[in-house]
């Protein structure tokens, strides 16, 4: 209390010119300890600000991407049944062995028999980089025996096949009432273009025989 009153004394004391001086002084003075007191404060509402800001752009690309999401979601859902169609038909790798197992069940239901099947240049395993993937085929001969009726039902079976095929030749033989018939056909398929071709058979073994021996019913 003593030292205030003695501020004031000299402040009654000092003249006008001082006493400006001093105002001003004192006002600069607590201008600058309100900046101190209030800068941190400002700068926190400001990084609030900021914070924000980035939360309102992140939750709309979400929001975006949430949208995309579910439209690709009810794209697919629509889409799913014709996609395993189109796998079927034209898979991603030759499925020589599914392809060989659709004949032979043709050839059961149609009561013939099924003398020999060869393929020739054609991957077993599927392919390992999908960004080459391009339109592949492979030629095969199949032979199958019994009675030329059933060979008729036989051809309209196999042409109802959903797998892309294209038969390019029928030949045929009898033996009194029993034909040997052989077709040359091609089938299609999604590979790898750098992808190197084998002659082999769908059990993996590199070689250039039959898969089914004349006379073995698969």
């Amino acid at each position: 209390m003593q030292f205030y009153q003695q501020i004031v004394g000299q402040y009654n004391k000092a003249s006008p010119v001082q006493k400006s001086y001093l105002s001003i002084a004192l006002t600069l003075g607590l201008l600058i300890i309100l900046i101190l007191l209030i800068f941190p404060a400002v700068n926190h509402v400001l990084k609030i600000n900021k914070e924000i800001s980035d939360a309102r752009i992140v939750e709309q690309k979400l929001e975006d991407k949430i949208a995309s999401l579910e439209k690709a979601e009810t794209n697919y859902n629509q889409a799913k049944d014709r996609l395993k169609i189109i796998d079927e038909a034209l898979p991603t790798g030759s499925a020589v062995e599914q392809y060989v197992k659709q004949i032979e069940g043709l050839v059961t239901k149609n009561n013939l028999t099924l003398a020999g099947v060869q393929f020739s240049d054609i991957p077993l395993s599927p392919p390992t980089n999908k960004d080459r993937l391009g339109l592949r085929e492979v030629d095969y001969v199949a032979t199958v025996e019994g009675k030329f009726i059933n060979f008729k039902t036989f051809l309209t079976d196999f042409e109802g096949l959903i797998r892309t095929t294209d038969i390019t030749s029928i030949s045929m033989s009898e033996n009194q009432s029993i034909i040997s018939a052989a077709f040359k056909a091609t089938v299609y398929y999604l590979g790898d273009q750098t992808q190197r071709a084998q002659k082999t058979n769908p059990t993996g073994d590199n070689t250039e025989s039959n898969l089914t021996k004349p006379g073995q019913n698969q």
